[in-house]
């Protein structure tokens, strides 16, 4: 490969990134290089290089810590699971920003978004960040709840995720479901119909969706 000339302007832009970025000469000559001396995006592709091998070097890390997160996009319902090395990264803002861009990427099916976020989660936090479970479903009326356990006080991620779809429309009553499936974790639908409704002990889940229907439901822990 011929070797480029440098001139003063050239080693004027090195020093100038080398200063702004902390990266080595030769990194930042090659960015340079490759993004045809543009520094703005030199920077984002030091960025970029920073955050993969930062991601390799932690791959190996156990993540015995996790949550799940979940959302919903029109009849859409995505949720996954976050795993962690420590609980205190998940109580950090850029987790559940991750997180959200996380589910948009199943939703959308685009690897490279999924892919973004959790390096710049791992960037954030200098922990390993795993996506585990994770699934689109597509719905008629989705309600979905989220309990935290004490581990995050934020609305998008918890510990314990109840989700439920229902024939007909009808939030207080699929919020309700979510939290009882949180509450009584239920492992088929003849034990949630057949369990006492959290919101009236004098009545089961089947007689209180009499005029309803569950189609699907969820309970992750």
């Amino acid at each position: 490969m011929e070797e480029i000339k440098l001139s003063k302007e050239h080693l004027a832009k090195i020093k100038s990134l080398r200063e702004k970025t902390g990266c080595s000469i030769a990194a930042c000559k090659s960015s340079l290089v490759t993004k045809n001396w543009n520094e703005e995006e030199a920077i984002e592709h030091l960025k970029e290089f920073e955050m993969t091998a930062l991601a390799a070097k932690k791959m190996d890390r156990d993540t015995k810590e996790g949550v799940f997160a979940a959302a919903i996009f029109g009849k859409n319902f995505v949720y996954a699971r976050v795993g962690s090395e420590t609980d205190f990264s998940i109580q950090c803002d850029f987790f559940s920003e991750m997180c959200k861009k996380i589910l948009k990427g199943i939703e959308e099916d685009n690897k490279s978004v999924i892919e973004d976020a959790i390096k710049e989660g791992i960037a954030a936090s200098r922990e390993n960040i795993v996506l585990g479970e994770n699934e689109k479903i597509i719905t008629k009326n989705p309600y979905f709840y989220l309990h935290s356990t004490g581990m995050s006080n934020k609305p998008e991620i918890g510990a314990i995720l109840g989700f439920v779809d229902l024939e007909n429309e009808d939030a207080e009553l699929g919020k309700n479901l979510s939290i009882h499936l949180v509450a009584f974790k239920p492992k088929n639908i003849e034990e949630f119909l057949d369990q006492v409704y959290i919101k009236d002990s004098s009545k089961t889940i089947k007689q209180i969706v009499v005029n309803n229907k569950i189609l699907n439901f969820i309970c992750k822990y």
